[in-house]
């Protein structure tokens, strides 16, 4: 799998075209209950605008959940271009939205493809993008007599964990990157422990 990416913050390009404005926002987005909510808040700080389009790529256990949509423009002419843009430069978790104020001439679909293709590009050219590291999910039964030397090593290796108490042990969930993976897992090893 290709290494993955998405934007650190917020981040905004824009594309003119005879007279038409094309304004790109992009945002991080960790579902699609979020994206939705920030097109809402899109639509309502531009009420003007005559089409918000927009691409979505939200990385969920695995795959990549993908939505478009031209919102009124011809098919394949909004979406698709802005979409492409996340894919090339395999981003996730990020949501393109691109507002268009028509300024009086059409520019038929050859010339909206550029035009959402361009303003998505120049907000991500503007954007830093982080690497995102693959991990896994580790489940360990913890006696409570060995508890204390695990959390020991949670806090060195800085991991975050969730537990749920049985009668005799606990039972941690923890998510390591899968670089770091074989090394954590022999840290915990060490102390005999097992996976429930």
């Amino acid at each position: 799998m290709s290494t993955l990416y998405q934007i650190k913050q917020r981040s905004e390009g824009e594309f003119h075209d005879r007279g038409s404005k094309f304004l790109a926002t992009l945002t991080v987005v960790n579902n699609e209950e979020e994206a939705q909510q920030q097109m809402a808040e899109m639509r309502k700080n531009h009420p003007k605008a005559n089409h918000l389009c927009y691409a979505y790529r939200i990385s969920k256990s695995d795959k990549i959940i993908e939505n478009l949509s031209d919102d009124g423009e011809p098919t394949h002419s909004a979406g698709q271009p802005i979409l492409r843009q996340l894919q090339a430069e395999n981003l996730v978790n990020t949501l393109a939205m691109v507002i268009r104020y028509f300024g009086g001439v059409k520019l038929g679909v050859g010339g909206l493809m550029k035009a959402y293709k361009n303003s998505t590009q120049d907000a991500i050219q503007k954007a830093k993008l982080v690497e995102i590291k693959e991990k896994r999910e580790i489940h360990l039964k913890v006696a409570y007599s060995k508890w204390g030397d695990v959390l020991a090593i949670l806090d060195k290796e800085n991991l975050d964990f969730s537990s749920e108490n049985q009668a005799d042990h606990a039972i941690i969930t923890l998510e390591v990157e899968l670089s770091k993976e074989e090394e954590i897992r022999g840290l915990f090893a060490a102390l005999n422990l097992e996976e429930p």
